[in-house]
């Protein structure tokens, strides 16, 4: 496996969390007790609710400082339906237990058509990490992400929050199969000529045969929009195989000359 950690060296925003209009109100009830109250436990009390912040604040760095990322792929290029395993990782790299990230991830489907936007939230305790795997296939050419995006840190106490764009992906280019055909051996290459060309013969656009449902991967050319409509369903035009036409395809096999 290919494999490289992330440390946090990207954009990074700082804004409050719910949290801190709870802290406000718990902050107003001390003052108001010490002032009320005029005793040494009180104001120790008060002393700890104005220290919170603080305490938040430098759990917070520790944290971030503890976190590393690693995206891992078994090919980064690959045929379609060939096997790809990925492995995504969240580490904490401290003795520090980490409360609360959240990770914005992209990764793809289960059927392998394209990938999606999830959040991942999780806590990781210390020298802990978060790891997904997976092995996946693609019945699809094309390219697929796989990373995250942004990672969302939170403090102890739900005061602060710390917004981590990373923009960490990595991408699997999906080729189209390579079709090997075999030499053709003996001496009855006429017959076996004319079943290679009736296994590709392609559709005739002019003679309709039968009309049925949508599947996935069906030319839009081939809807049939009027029975569609009625039908409430996609339907398509099925066409005749075309017999008379044919493609012959002759293959240079001979070294090549430099």
């Amino acid at each position: 496996f290919f494999f490289r950690a992330y440390r946090w060296n990207k954009e990074k925003s700082f804004s409050l969390d719910r949290g801190f209009f709870t802290y406000l109100f718990v902050l107003a009830l001390a003052l108001f007790s010490t002032q009320a109250l005029v005793s040494p436990i009180s104001a120790v009390i008060f002393i700890f609710v104005l220290l919170l912040p603080i305490i938040s604040l430098l759990y917070m760095y520790i944290c971030t400082q503890s976190i590393e990322l690693a995206v891992t792929l078994s090919a980064e290029e690959i045929e379609k339906y060939q096997p790809v395993q990925f492995r995504l990782s969240l580490i904490n790299s401290r003795f520090v237990p980490i409360n609360t990230i959240e990770a914005k991830t992209t990764l793809p489907r289960s059927d392998g058509i394209r990938s999606e936007d999830k959040t991942v939230s999780l806590t990781l305790p210390p020298y802990g990490d978060y790891t997904l795997t997976s092995e996946i296939t693609f019945p699809y050419r094309g390219s697929y992400s796989i990373g995250v995006s942004d990672v969302i840190c939170h403090d102890i106490f739900g005061m602060f929050k710390y917004r981590y764009n990373l923009n960490v992906f990595k991408s699997i280019f999906v080729l189209p199969r390579r079709v090997t055909l075999e030499a053709l051996e003996g001496d009855d290459r006429t017959q076996s000529s004319t079943e290679i060309v009736s296994r590709f013969s392609g559709n005739d656009n002019t003679e309709q045969n039968d009309v049925r449902q949508y599947q996935t991967g069906d030319s839009l050319r081939s809807v049939h929009w009027k029975l569609s409509s009625k039908t409430q369903d996609l339907m398509v035009r099925q066409y005749s195989m075309n017999k008379e036409k044919r493609t012959y395809i002759f293959c240079d096999t001979a070294a090549r000359y430099d």
